[in-house]
């Protein structure tokens, strides 16, 4: 069986402050080994969706998120913090359902925090990528928090009939 636990303020601030001490680090460690032809083409996806004169589809922000979130981090080698930094990533859900509640879209600020650390990338400044990285995180945790907020005051959806409320 399974047992999920409310999503709130608190776990939010934990799960961000672990990724903002794991991420960085593991950018560091597997930025050697990331191609510049990959950089350079995630860089222009994301200028393709900043660009756009639509706001961006959800399967377009997954993917900005995927590339800077996952892929720039694939190479970093330790496996028990790439667990962890994927367990930490649950409040990205709090995102995910504020857009789709509100019809609400990631404003730009994200993709221009995300277009940082690569630029940073591209000129091999690995350090810096890193720190905009633990930067970006931590601005993320406080509109997570902020959107989090928002949804609160929705009604409570029902629960399918496999799922049982215990608390």
């Amino acid at each position: 069986h399974w047992v999920a636990g409310p999503l709130t303020a608190r776990s939010v601030t934990e799960d961000y402050e672990i990724r903002a001490l794991l991420e960085p680090a593991a950018l560091k460690a597997s930025a050697p080994r990331l191609e510049q032809a990959t950089l350079l083409s995630m860089r222009a996806r994301l200028e393709r969706v900043m660009s756009a004169s639509t706001p961006p589809a959800m399967n377009d922000i997954g993917n900005i998120e995927n590339d800077l979130h996952v892929k720039c981090l694939q190479y970093a080698g330790n496996r028990k913090a790439a667990v962890i930094i994927r367990q930490s990533q649950l409040p990205i859900m709090v995102n995910r359902n504020f857009f789709a509640v509100l019809g609400a879209t990631a404003d730009e600020s994200v993709f221009m925090e995300h277009k940082l650390v690569f630029d940073h990338l591209i000129r091999n400044a690995v350090d810096a990528a890193a720190a905009s990285l633990e930067a970006h995180l931590m601005s993320a945790a406080e509109r997570t928090k902020q959107r989090l907020k928002a949804l609160s005051v929705f009604p409570e959806p029902d629960l399918p009939r496999f799922l049982v409320r215990i608390a």
